[in-house]
Order: C-alpha cells, then structure tokens, then sequence
C-alpha cells in the first residue's frame, strides 16, 4: 500500500485525493470537463469517480510525487495509483476492470488519458508516457515463451524476438533522453533508489 497522503500531492494542480467526502471530482475540478474523452468515462456508473482520479494521479506530470517515485516504471505508477483511489490488489488487482485499464486495454480510458496528456500541454511527458508503455509492451511479448513446433516458425520466431529486443535497446535509451531533458537538473533521482521521502518528491522541474 502508497504511503503517500492526501497531502503528498497538494502541489498538483487537481488533487483528487482532496474531495470532501460525497463530493465528485467534476464538480471540485470543472476544467477537467473540457478534457476529450471525460463525458464517455462519467457514463460508467459509479466506477467513474475512481477512474477519473485514478488517471489524475497515474498522468499528471507537476509536482506528482508518483512520477518521481516510479520515473523508471510506468505499469507500478499506474498500480500506485489505482491503489490510491481505492482499489485493492493481491499481486493482481482483485477488480478486472482497473488491471484492464492499468494494461491498457480499456479504450474509453485511452482516450481519456490521451485528453488529459493533451490538456497538459507538455509534449515531451505525452511522448513519454507513449513511449514506455511500449517499451513495457515489448518487454512483456519477449518474456512469452516461443510455443511452436515447426523449425521454421520456431526460427521465424527467435528473429522476431531478437529484432524486438533491438528496439528495446532503442526504446529504453530514448525514454532515458526524455526523462533527462523532463526532469533537468533533477535527472538524478533515477538512480537515487530508496532515497527518496516525501520532501524530495517535490524536487521536479516545474515546465
């Protein structure tokens, strides 16, 4: 379970851990009704308020004390943050439809996302955040075990893989560049592992 508070993440401009109990995120934060794909994720019921804070915590770049914490791992932001909002896991999440929406599968939740990333105007934390999720797509296809038996296919397959781990390579150099030129003079907390507290959370670069 985060050990962040609601007041870990006071410097973000919508802190949706900050609503008075029965107040919804819409009506405490009205210019995120201007953010493409919100009116499909508001028809989902009582699930919608966890969904929408949920993507304030996971893709909000100023003063995100997850961003910091898990500048190296998008899929654990993702699960810090569901966790945040409410959400309960035992390795998995015990919820189908937050490990769906953590993975990536839920497409109203993509373009939801995507409005928000937009809404931000940084095109640099955008590219970012494309950028690892398929770095840790790739990662994940090359852990699948080849299961085939033709010799042919099976060497089909080993190539395929050895060009996927090629633009691994690639992929996790320029996610590097980006999060050097994001964070500025704060690049070095990606390597400060389990020397981070709340105070230095604080320490990004404020675009």
């Amino acid at each position: 379970m985060s050990h962040h508070t609601e007041k870990s993440f006071d410097g973000m401009q919508f802190n949706p851990l900050s609503l008075k109990k029965g107040q919804y995120v819409e009506d405490r934060f009205p210019q995120l009704m201007k953010i493409e794909g919100i009116n499909e994720i508001l028809k989902r019921g009582n699930e919608c308020q966890a969904i929408i804070k949920y993507v304030l915590l996971a893709f909000t770049f100023k003063n995100n004390p997850l961003v910091v914490e898990y500048a190296d791992n998008l899929l654990e932001r993702r699960s810090a943050a569901a966790e945040l909002v409410g959400y309960e896991r035992d390795g998995k999440f015990k919820n189908k439809s937050i490990q769906d929406i953590i993975e990536g599968l839920d497409e109203e939740v993509n373009l939801f996302s995507f409005g928000y990333l937009k809404f931000q105007k940084n095109k640099l934390w955008a590219h970012s955040c494309s950028q690892e999720f398929r770095f840790w797509e790739a990662q994940q296809l090359m852990l699948n075990p080849i299961k085939v038996d033709d010799d042919k296919k099976m060497l089909d397959a080993a190539t395929v893989k050895s060009k996927l781990a090629e633009d691994c390579e690639k992929m996790a150099a320029k996610l590097e560049e980006l999060w050097s030129e994001l964070l500025g003079d704060n690049k070095d907390i990606l390597t400060e592992e389990m020397l981070l507290t709340p105070e230095t959370m604080y320490s990004l670069k404020k675009n």
